[in-house]
């Protein structure tokens, strides 16, 4: 049965991942009567990482309830690059129990779609036709990226990148000749994206630290301030992770001294000392303008950077 008489999916690597306590034939025959024929089979997580790291399936089912780990966390990894090599690859999860707070994992993990089990070879079809022929563009913030869902953008709202997905699937699919060349937009795209979130990543971090440095004064903010201090420890931390390699990796060097005094804030209770609190805003600046692409504002990034060096030097040791 073809979906499309433009499309053929008997060259497709598709990669099926369901519990082994779960019947999964229905959704092989269906699978093989849309003309699937190179299927690979998993059982748990680690199949598909060990399938990631050999070579990438250029359509990935897989059951959001898998019994060894968190399969949202998994795909958020994916999207943002730290595990296999495309962080475009098409997912779908399936569900035999859609709660809402499973629902709203998979939509923010990223992935393409979300089909609920019993589904028909009509559903199931119709899912895969949309991810080969309309696929959503990706978009790029400082905590996700995935396909756009908006319904529409507020004029104005340059907060997030839009990004045309590489889709092997479709090349594949139509017997392109440019699956190759498809490659080579990916290999492209991931460095572009990378430098995107590095972006998102400093102008977060800004605005965290205008709500901390406003919060330190104000007692009832404890809670707030100390889940938003972790927060500029884990954005601080993807930042060093993602400067590795590249034009900034001396970036790297700030975003170790800003969780070095996150950290320090957070085992004083949130009673930082002032040399702390004058710090934040300078690293903050400093991180942002070393992602500019001007050389003002490296200079400036740079001449922040010295001053900033000798504050944490004076402010206390690294943490534990």
């Amino acid at each position: 049965m073809k979906i499309n008489s433009k499309a053929s999916f008997d060259r497709i690597d598709l990669m099926l991942v369901t519990p082994k306590t779960q019947n999964n034939g229905s959704l092989r025959q269906s699978l093989s009567d849309l003309e699937f024929r190179e299927m690979r089979m998993g059982s748990e997580m680690a199949d598909i990482v060990q399938a990631l790291d050999a070579r990438a399936p250029d359509l990935l089912i897989t059951d959001g309830d898998l019994p060894d780990g968190d399969v949202c966390e998994l795909i958020g990894e994916i999207r943002h690059g730290k595990i296999g090599g495309d962080p475009f690859m098409p997912v779908i999860v399936t569900t035999w129990s859609p709660s809402n707070e499973l629902v709203q994992r998979v939509v923010n993990c990223g992935a393409d779609d979300l089909l609920v089990q019993p589904a028909s070879r009509g559903q199931l079809g119709a899912r895969v036709e949309a991810l080969t022929f309309r696929r959503k563009p990706f978009v790029v913030t400082a905590s996700y990226i995935g396909p756009d869902r908006r319904k529409e953008i507020r004029p104005g709202d340059n907060s997030a990148r839009l990004i045309e997905v590489p889709n092997v699937l479709r090349a594949k699919a139509v017997g392109d000749e440019s699956v190759i060349e498809v490659q080579r937009t990916i290999d492209r795209l991931r460095v572009e994206i990378n430098h995107s979130k590095l972006k998102s990543n400093a102008e977060f971090v800004s605005r965290l630290i205008e709500y901390l440095v406003a919060g330190i004064a104000d007692p009832a903010a404890g809670n707030s301030m100390s889940a938003r201090l972790a927060s500029l420890v884990t954005t601080a931390e993807d930042i060093v992770w993602r400067v590795g390699n590249t034009r900034f990796a001396h970036v790297a060097k700030l975003g170790r001294t800003l969780i070095q005094v996150a950290r320090r804030i957070r085992s004083d209770g949130g009673k930082p000392s002032v040399t702390d609190i004058k710090l934040l805003p300078k690293l903050a600046l400093s991180i942002r303008l070393a992602f500019e692409d001007s050389a003002e504002a490296a200079a400036a990034a740079e001449k922040i950077s010295e001053v900033v060096s000798g504050g944490s030097m004076t402010a206390g040791g690294p943490p534990a």
